[in-house]
């Protein structure tokens, strides 16, 4: 409803919520640019200069051309504060030029990418959409926490490749960034920006005192938060093969507190994805390793039946893949709701220990067995509480 309704404000508003003024400056250099961008320009800043007209004074446009002799300490600022570098119109051509549309606001930016074709309505919508970006009160803003991983081992001659890097979430970022105004935070200072309307949490791993004071004081003061981990992860560290090792948040108390528990333990589930997985084979002999799709029961695949009604979160899904899950228990706690958003099915089972490799020698056929003596029963595997919450440092 609020992308609705801030998607049809009048952009005389727009201007109105803006606390300083907003600049759109084009860097372009018009004796240069090639012929499919050649009328790119003189488009742009009648869009904007239309704008402007509505904006009660608070859009300036300017053109400055960064090219020529003399400009060389322009031509390094730009590169230096945005990136923006000469283009060559091919391969071939020792000629370039520059073409880069800036929207800013402070200390605040937006960058735009016109395309060849693009048309006066289309660039009137990029730049709308970007002050909505800059403007405080249109977008909802979340603050993104990445826990930094462990510096990878160091790479030798011996090694055949590079050591893997820890988890990146750029893709993810670039994503929320469509929808959402996207802030890093590191809450070591133990707050959350008061701009932050949603905190999420990736990957969390050994926070400490502050940073937890930080999501526990966000949460009471009607924060939402987003925690996206759980207590194993991936071994990107370990040259042997496929594993996992156990992961340590520091927030399972205050999860506990709120009737939150997720269990040391990994799910299995016969409704899982394939996954290439290293495999040594006996081949008269000589240990053979190859890669082969298997069905592998620590990625489960989560289908409708497995999803809550009703709920917003999940509706319109049709599956959700679960890595190396583990199971939540919950708790009944007084002012606070619980749903499990998603859960493994009822043939499902748990193991304690972190090997995740396929054993061939065992289990001849599939590399893994569906333990026989294990408990079957369908496990919460994401989960959703609303409520009142109880500080966790409450005392303290």
């Amino acid at each position: 409803i609020k992308k609705v309704v801030h998607g049809f404000k009048p952009v005389e508003e727009l201007f109105a919520r803006a606390p300083q003024k907003v600049t759109f400056s084009a860097y372009v250099t018009p004796k240069t640019l090639p012929k499919n961008l050649a009328e790119i320009p003189a488009l742009v800043k009648k869009a904007v200069e239309g704008l402007a007209k509505r904006s009660g004074g608070k859009l300036v446009y300017e053109e400055i051309d960064p090219g020529g002799p003399g400009k060389e300490k322009l031509r390094e600022k730009l590169f230096r504060k945005y990136g923006f570098k000469p283009m060559a119109a091919s391969l071939l051509s020792g000629e370039i030029f520059y073409l880069h549309l800036l929207l800013s606001m402070g200390d605040r930016h937006e960058l735009l990418y016109p395309s060849p074709g693009v048309t006066e309505t289309e660039v009137k919508e990029e730049v709308t959409a970007a002050l909505k970006r800059l403007v405080p009160g249109f977008l909802k803003t979340v603050g993104l926490f990445a826990s930094k991983p462990p510096p990878p081992p160091r790479f030798n001659r011996m090694m055949r490749r590079p050591p893997p890097r820890g988890p990146c979430y750029a893709l993810l970022r670039r994503r929320i960034s469509e929808t959402y105004t996207v802030k890093n935070v590191s809450l070591k200072e133990g707050r959350v920006p008061g701009d932050v309307d949603v905190l999420l949490l990736l990957g969390p791993s050994g926070l400490d005192e502050k940073q937890r004071f930080a999501i526990d004081q966000f949460l009471m003061r009607g924060g939402a938060v987003v925690i996206c981990g759980g207590r194993f992860s991936l071994d990107t560290s370990n040259p042997a093969g496929l594993t996992v090792k156990k992961v340590d948040s520091k927030l399972e108390q205050a999860l506990a507190s709120w009737g939150i528990t997720v269990s040391e333990q990994l799910v299995l589930d016969p409704q899982n994805e394939a996954f290439p997985v290293p495999v040594e084979r006996d081949v008269m002999g000589l240990k053979v390793r190859e890669v082969q799709l298997l069905a592998y029961p620590f990625w489960v695949d989560v289908r409708g039946e497995g999803m809550a009604d009703g709920s917003p979160v999940v509706a319109g899904l049709p599956s959700v893949t679960l890595q190396w899950a583990s199971p939540i228990e919950l708790k009944t706690i007084p002012k606070i709701e619980t749903t499990a958003l998603l859960s493994s099915t009822d043939k499902s089972w748990t193991q304690s220990g972190t090997n995740v490799q396929p054993d061939f020698s065992k289990y001849p056929r599939a590399g893994f067995g569906n333990d026989s003596k294990a408990e079957k029963k369908a496990r919460a595997l994401a989960v959703i509480a609303k409520g009142a919450f109880p500080s966790s440092f409450k005392g303290k």
